[in-house]
C-alpha cells in the first residue's frame, strides 16, 4: 500500500490587521488564522489602566516646560531689565531683547539711516520674524519703503520745496549723456549730477565746484566725453574717442 503525503490545503492569503503582510497567516488555516489575529490584538493591547495613564504623563512634562519659560527671566541687552524668556526674542549674537525694545529700535530705523536695518552687536540684521507681531499692515509698508530706500546708494530726492520725495532708481534714465530723474509724485526732472531741478544738458549752474571744475578743464584743455560728459584728457594720438 502506498503511503500518501497530506492532502493539499487550498489556502488564501489572508492580510493580517497586526502584522500589516499578506502570506498564508503562519500556516494556519483561514478560521484559526483568524482566531490568531484576534488573539495577537488582544495580547499586545495595553491594559485599559496603563494607556490611560500614558497622557496624563505627557501632558505633566509639557507644562513643566511652559512653566519654565513662563517664569524663567533673560536680560535685556538694551534696557538691561529683567524680562519673561516668553516676552523676549533670542537673537543670532546670543543677546536677548524685550518687545518694547524692539519696537522703538524698528520705528526709529525708519527716520534715521544709521540704524536702518536694526542690528545688535554684529551686522547680521534683527530677523523680521521677532516683529510680525508687534506692527500693523501700516507700518510694515513703511518700514519696507524706508528700507529700500535708505539702502540706495547716492540716494536722490526731489528739490521741489513741497514735496522732497525719495526718487527711485526705477525712475531714472539717461538722456542726452547725462543721468536724469523723475519725482513719482511731482513729476519734477531733476538733474542726477547737482540734484537740482533738470536745467538742460549745460553745466550745473548752482553747483559752485562743478563751475570750479569746468573752469579748471578749460585752463588745461580737457575736454568732455560727448556721450558720459565726463572730462578727459589727451596724452597722445588723434581726437578720436572710443568707449
Amino acid at each position: 500500500m502506498s503511503s500518501t503525503g497530506p492532502p493539499s490545503l487550498n489556502r488564501r492569503p489572508i492580510r493580517c490587521p497586526i502584522l500589516g503582510m499578506t502570506s498564508p497567516a503562519f500556516g494556519l488555516e483561514e478560521p484559526q488564522a483568524c482566531d490568531f489575529a484576534e488573539e495577537m490584538s488582544t495580547t499586545t493591547r495595553l491594559p485599559e489602566d496603563t494607556r490611560q495613564g500614558i497622557v496624563p504623563r505627557l501632558s505633566e512634562s509639557e507644562q513643566v516646560k511652559d512653566e519654565q519659560l513662563t517664569f524663567s527671566s533673560v536680560e535685556c541687552v538694551i534696557c538691561m531689565g529683567d524680562v519673561p524668556a516668553a516676552k523676549a526674542s533670542k537673537l543670532k549674537c546670543g543677546h536677548s531683547m524685550c518687545r518694547p525694545c524692539l519696537e522703538r529700535i524698528f520705528k526709529l530705523s525708519i527716520t534715521d539711516p544709521q540704524h536702518m536695518p536694526p542690528r545688535c552687536c554684529s551686522q547680521d540684521h534683527i530677523p523680521l520674524k521677532h516683529v510680525d507681531t508687534l506692527f500693523d499692515p501700516s507700518f510694515k509698508k513703511t518700514w519696507n519703503r524706508k528700507f529700500a530706500e535708505f539702502s540706495t546708494k547716492n540716494r536722490i530726492y526731489c528739490p521741489s520745496r513741497k514735496c522732497g520725495e525719495w526718487i527711485k532708481p526705477a525712475n531714472i534714465r539717461r538722456e542726452d549723456g547725462r543721468k536724469i530723474a523723475r519725482c513719482g509724485r511731482c513729476k519734477t526732472k531733476v538733474c542726477c549730477t547737482c540734484n537740482g531741478r533738470w536745467h538742460g544738458a549745460g553745466p550745473c549752474p548752482s553747483d559752485p565746484e562743478t563751475v570750479d571744475l569746468l573752469a579748471q578743464a578749460k585752463e588745461e584743455g580737457w575736454k568732455r566725453c560727448y556721450k558720459c560728459r565726463a572730462l578727459v584728457e589727451l596724452k597722445e594720438g588723434c581726437n578720436h574717442m572710443t568707449w
